[in-house]
């Protein structure tokens, strides 16, 4: 008899994210017909 052995192979990737920040000013927009504010924000680069 052939003994079924099972092997588990885990690996691991380690992934650095390098998140940039840009800073967004405030500015406004038109949408559905409506102005609207939008605020400053950050934004991932």
């Amino acid at each position: 008899m052939k003994r079924r052995t099972k092997h588990i192979i885990e690996r691991f990737t380690i992934s650095v994210v390098v998140v940039k920040l840009v800073k967004v000013r405030s500015y406004r927009r038109i949408r559905y017909g409506k102005i609207e504010r939008v605020r400053s924000h950050y934004r991932r680069y």
